[in-house]
């Protein structure tokens, strides 16, 4: 994967859907990042609002020689990583340049997540 990615730019894709209960929104008053949103009205039949977004990140590598692809191999921290490098580690120095939410290329990106939760929240259902 590390040489098919030497030289090149490539996108980090992340998908997130979320859904708050018609009674948390415009209630930011308890909120925690990480606590079920959906509470015990979506039981009593009313509908969550939903809300669906993607975030794309450009990701330039540098060119690889095979020293250093087989010095990262070596140092096993690509194992089980999409792309097979972990940017937020050693990966970080096979990496030219980020375009965009440098948090998307570790796996998610929270603050477009947080503001889509906050606008969502401030939403009232009218």
């Amino acid at each position: 994967m590390l040489r098919l990615l030497s030289g090149k730019n490539h996108s980090v894709l992340t998908a997130v859907s979320f859904c708050i209960s018609p009674a948390r929104q415009g209630d930011r008053q308890d909120f925690t990042p990480g606590v079920n949103l959906l509470n015990s009205d979506l039981e009593k039949g009313s509908e969550a609002s939903c809300q669906t977004f993607a975030v794309e990140t450009e990701v330039k590598f540098s060119s690889l020689d095979e020293s250093v692809i087989g010095w990262y191999v070596k140092s096993k921290e690509g194992r089980g990583k999409a792309g097979g490098y972990a940017i937020q580690g050693l990966g970080s120095s096979l990496v030219e340049s980020v375009n965009g939410c440098f948090y998307n290329v570790i796996g998610f990106p929270m603050n477009r997540f947080l503001t889509e939760l906050n606008n969502s929240l401030l939403t009232s259902d009218t």
